[in-house]
């Protein structure tokens, strides 16, 4: 060779250019050449980390070389006292990102006993690819799992798994670590086990679970030999931030897989080197935009220095051209610390005729204004809220769109309140003498309602389904079906991310936990410690001229049964119990968690969340309250009576999937019910069969306003039973037969309530004869 064998950077440089010229093939011929001269000491030296990755990665693709290199690290183990680094990850990583199931179990039986990997290695290795949700891959994880000596994943599998949104598969491998006896240690389960403790309370908790996620219970055994939470430690970190950058611009592994890494090891904050690392893998801003969030949903801080602020900047507003200018920059990141030096800098530039630099310079003292003017935004919004001037907070409101910026939960239920005051579950104008004045200015109000609402979801916020709920009630009983059904369509959406993860939700919507007595060994039963809500602010909000809005429902309304919508009229302007609003995070990034991965609520927080796997069926889903049982016979009264008025359209029976819910006539309310049905939303089809029957049976009652055009056919059986199965996709309704013994056995009560009309009716009749 044509170096020193002592000179550790020419080896570097030599497999660089090898591998440049001669790929993997010529690189095992390199390692070769240094086991046949006695050099294989050169290796068991930390800074010829480079070329270690390099051997390895030339021998990963063939069993027999690999078997060569682990003879070798066996060697070196033996005679200078040096363990390869990372063998045992970078060789079962390679093998399960190749979908090679059974070489992986075969190597990690060869590699685990004398290279085994640490607690934190092997728990990083299993929250990457625990997501895949494909047999093989559940199956291989799991062999590798039982076959190991290493039995303390919970707190790495559970908590990456949860805050995917995978909660099914979360509960599944949390059997099979329970049959372990492989438990929770730190705070990352917490969030977790409250899911659990709310959604699932016939599942019985261990003691240490029950310990870890903050659960009370008479039977509490206190084991005091696992911890309640030991971040305090994790959170101090325990690598640089020049180490941190190494990791993340090594090229054996995917940046997804060292990001997880590094946080598994304890880290807390990534710094200038590491993030450039990071934007230097990256192919433009908008990936490097994508990177940072994964970051900060894994409660990764980035620094708060100049460089790291103006990279976070140029990434989130597409700044492909600053990104790349300040990630070639030779100047060193601590430099644009300094006023003076940035100063400095700009003048050099000028002088020099640097136009690329003097941009850059200008496009970082952009990046430090916009970091108040974030600030100031916000404060701002929350002043207009607070002397209750809408309009000025729908402007502060635009500005933070543009600049995309947060606001935070607290802005968003105020902004909420302000909009819906005055906005009841009736809407005003529907009646005759109503003057048409007062029903233009509540249209305005709602479409304002509407247009706020969904302007507020963009920004990540939980919005209390009683706004939902409003909004449903006030267009479904204006007729204004289109606009119903697009906004069904959204709201469901908003439970459906297509990416998964977790959903915010308001803690007046989350069940209630109930306390229920385990009877395993080891098991205690479950009871949920609520959050304490601060009395002080209750009493700043609960002012007579800060009252909440007329007509929204309360929490306790709807826990105590009383359904929104019903005819009692002393719910029509019930007012919102005053709750004190706590800000619990700004923007997308912020720590929205107690030491682990995913959003949990901290004590008086007013947004908790929700895996995005929940199914709708479930009982307690949010959604589940909100298109409850009395909004779908809500919904089939109003397409009836509302329809009913107007012209026939029986345009649904030619079929035509094109057509709109307003094509089925009086059927339009079950066929956005099915619409519904098709999203996952559980439709209760008894009590919808009762709706639409006694819908029928009062369409019959004499003097019931109807449209003049609506003769004998259109109100038959035999026409109302085609069209609401037309609308429904499949038969919904019995035979015409059954229908009419139905509505005979209905009209005796109908002839008690509408007695009034079948008396108009019977004078007209006899005024006609």
């Amino acid at each position: 060779m044509a170096f020193q064998a002592n000179d550790l950077r020419s080896w570097e440089i030599c497999a660089l250019s090898v591998r440049r010229n001669h790929g993997c093939d010529g690189i095992w011929e390199l390692f070769g050449y240094i086991q046949n001269n006695g050099l294989l000491r050169v290796l068991a030296n930390h800074d010829t980390q480079r070329l270690r990755d390099e051997i390895l990665t030339a021998a990963l693709h063939l069993d027999s070389r690999l078997t060569v290199l682990v003879n070798s690290a066996h060697k070196l183990l033996n005679d200078t006292k040096f363990r390869w680094p990372d063998l045992y990850m970078n060789t079962v990583y390679h093998m399960l990102d190749h979908e090679q199931y059974d070489r992986s179990i075969r190597w990690h039986l060869q590699l685990a006993p004398t290279f085994p990997p640490s607690t934190e290695v092997f728990g990083a290795l299993f929250s990457n690819f625990v997501v895949d949700q494909s047999p093989m891959m559940q199956s291989n994880l799991t062999a590798l799992y039982v076959s190991s000596a290493e039995k303390q994943l919970y707190d790495h599998i559970i908590p990456v798994l949860y805050a995917a949104g995978l909660s099914n598969l979360a509960r599944v491998w949390r059997k099979k670590l329970l049959a372990f006896q492989d438990l929770p240690r730190t705070s990352k389960s917490k969030p977790f086990l409250r899911f659990l403790a709310q959604f699932y309370q016939t599942i019985n908790l261990t003691t240490e679970e029950r310990e870890i996620g903050g659960l009370a219970s008479s039977t509490f055994d206190t084991n005091p030999s696992i911890p309640a939470n030991n971040d305090s430690e994790l959170s101090r970190g325990q690598y640089g931030d020049a180490i941190v950058a190494r990791w993340f611009a090594s090229t054996w592994t995917s940046v997804e897989f060292a990001i997880n890494l590094a946080q598994r090891l304890g880290l807390r904050a990534i710094g200038p080197r590491s993030l450039q690392s990071l934007a230097l893998r990256e192919s433009d801003s908008q990936a490097m935009a994508s990177r940072i969030g994964q970051i900060e949903k894994l409660d990764i801080t980035i620094s708060n220095q100049v460089y790291c602020k103006a990279l976070v900047f140029f990434a989130k507003h597409g700044e492909d051209e600053l990104l790349a200018s300040l990630l070639a920059c030779d100047v060193h990141p601590d430099e644009f610390d300094d006023i003076e030096t940035r100063q400095m800098l700009m003048a050099s530039s000028v002088r020099e005729q640097n136009w690329q630099m003097e941009r850059l310079l200008q496009g970082i003292e952009w990046a430090i204004e916009y970091d108040p003017a974030t600030r100031r935004l916000r404060t701002l919004l929350d002043c207009e809220l607070s002397k209750r001037k809408l309009d000025r907070a729908r402007h502060v409101l635009e500005r933070m769109e543009a600049l995309k910026v947060n606001m935070g939960q607290e802005s968003a239920l105020q902004l909420l309140e302000r909009t819906f005051r005055g906005l009841g579950k009736h809407p005003k104008g529907r009646k005759r003498q109503t003057r048409e004045d007062s029903t233009k200015d509540f249209e305005a109000l709602l479409n304002r309602a509407l247009d706020i609402t969904r302007r507020v979801v963009l920004h990540d916020v939980a919005i209390p389904i009683q706004f939902w709920s409003l909004l449903f009630y006030n267009l479904g009983r204006l007729g204004r079906f289109a606009e119903l059904e697009q906004l069904f369509l959204e709201v469901v959406q908003l439970y459906t991310p297509p990416l998964g993860g977790l959903i915010p939700i308001h803690a007046d919507d989350m069940p209630q936990t109930e306390s229920k007595t385990g009877k395993e060994v080891g098991m205690v039963p479950c009871q949920f410690i609520s959050p304490v809500r601060d009395k002080s602010n209750i009493s700043r909000r609960s002012s007579k001229d800060d009252q909440p809005l007329s007509g929204v429902l309360t929490s306790f309304e709807l826990q105590s049964g009383r359904q929104p919508g019903s005819e009692d009229s002393s719910n029509i302007n019930r007012k919102l119990a005053p709750t004190p609003i706590l800000n619990v995070g700004t923007t997308r990034g912020d720590p929205r968690i107690e030491g682990g991965l995913g959003p949990t609520s901290t004590t008086g927080d007013l947004k908790e969340y929700i895996p995005a796997d929940l199914p709708f069926s479930h009982r307690k889903h949010p959604i589940q309250k909100l298109f409850s049982t009395h909004l779908q016979r809500s919904i089939v009264r109003w397409g009836f009576d509302q329809t009913l008025k107007s012209k026939p359209n029986s345009m649904a029976l030619v079929g035509s999937p094109s057509t709109g819910v307003s094509a089925f006539d009086v059927a339009s309310g079950v066929r956005l019910l099915a619409l519904l049905r098709d999203q996952g939303v559980l439709i209760d089809s008894q009590v919808l069969r009762t709706t639409i029957v006694a819908r029928i049976a009062l369409g019959q009652v004499p003097g019931r306003q109807k449209d003049r055009s609506r003769d004998r056919h259109e109100l038959s059986v035999e026409h109302m039973k085609a069209l609401f199965d037309e609308a429904w996709g499949s038969e919904i309704l019995p035979s015409p037969s059954e229908i009419t013994r139905q509505i005979e056995h209905q009209k005796p009560r109908l002839w008690s309530r509408y007695s009034k009309l079948f008396g108009q009716s019977f004078d007209k009749g006899q005024r006609e004869a």
